[in-house]
């Protein structure tokens, strides 16, 4: 069986690649319609600013990718599994948490406030030394009450720590995917911008990817059939980690955890306090 694809066009040849590579990286817009199940998104839109300073205009909405391009109501977006696990410890009476960027300004922060609780990874994995990693799976019925959490992660942190002209920044996931919605009509800002993190913030994640579709496309009055998201996502090269038996840094529950839609009545919004960045967590009734 061929491991390649060639796609025509009115019999003139547009790609050549394997399957993956097509669907990553389409040369043009009828390879990108062409590949993938199901086939990807068009949006109309105006490309703005200059080569330092650019993103996509879609109306009320601002796309910018990296999170440095990000401005107005911003939401940093890591559905496996950094704001995933983050809205598990506020369920379970986290009192604050501090995103950081660096491995080394964790231990730091840990080193000056031992009661601190520690967690996170690096590609996937816990480090040495922290107290938990990136589950939601293994912190469901954890007691964080009052308890101030660190949260550095390969994704999801970065894209907080560099959205630095982000006017205001809530941190976006599907288990609270409608408070999220609701926050943004209440604000009703000027832009929206959605920064969907990818892996590690460099290649395309389609978790991330369809979370900010679905946020989008509820704000214009539109639905996506989240059934429809969750058996994509089931089949998804990049969530067969969670299904491998021999990965133990990526459990098939943490799958179905970041994939309990709206399971959560509140959003995680970022403040400055003490000249750093902290999640605190808003609820509504």
């Amino acid at each position: 069986m061929a491991t390649r694809i060639a796609v025509m066009n009115e019999g003139i040849l547009q790609q050549v690649g394997t399957p993956q590579e097509l669907y990553d990286r389409p040369d043009n817009m009828f390879v990108a319609g062409f590949i993938g199940s199901p086939a990807m998104n068009f949006f109309e839109a105006t490309v703005r600013g200059n080569q330092s300073e650019m993103y996509l205009d879609m109306d009320s909405f601002h796309v910018a990718v990296p999170p440095q391009k990000a401005n107005g109501l911003t939401v940093i977006i890591d559905v496996f599994r950094a704001f995933t696990t983050a809205a598990y410890a506020f369920n379970n009476g986290a009192k604050k948490i501090i995103p950081v960027g660096k491995l080394e300004d964790a231990f730091k922060l840990k080193k000056e406030n031992p009661d601190f609780v520690l967690m996170g990874e690096r590609n996937g994995i816990k480090p040495k030394g922290f107290d938990y990693g990136n589950s939601p799976f293994q912190i469901e019925n954890v007691d964080f009450t009052g308890k101030t959490i660190i949260i550095t992660t390969s994704s999801g942190t970065q894209g907080v720590v560099n959205a630095k002209d982000a006017n205001e920044i809530i941190l976006g996931n599907f288990v609270n995917i409608q408070e999220i919605i609701n926050h943004i009509k209440r604000k009703n800002p000027e832009i929206v911008t959605l920064v969907a993190m990818g892996d590690s913030g460099i290649k395309i994640a389609d978790e991330d990817e369809l979370c900010g579709q679905y946020i989008k496309k509820s704000l214009e009055g539109k639905t996506m059939d989240f059934d429809e998201i969750k058996d994509y996502l089931k089949n998804y090269k990049g969530s067969q980690k969670f299904f491998d038996k021999n990965d133990p840094h990526h459990l098939e529950e943490d799958f179905y955890c970041a994939l309990d839609i709206n399971k959560f009545n509140f959003i995680m919004k970022i403040i400055e306090e003490d000249e750093k960045l902290v999640a605190v967590k808003e609820e509504f009734k």
